[in-house]
């Protein structure tokens, strides 16, 4: 049985920008 996309669990939110400032 084919797993659905709807099945598979929702991606995880994209990381706020001030996050990719810090990391840098």
């Amino acid at each position: 049985m084919k797993k659905s996309f709807t099945d598979a669990p929702p991606p995880p939110p994209p990381l706020p920008p001030h996050h990719f400032k810090a990391n840098n």
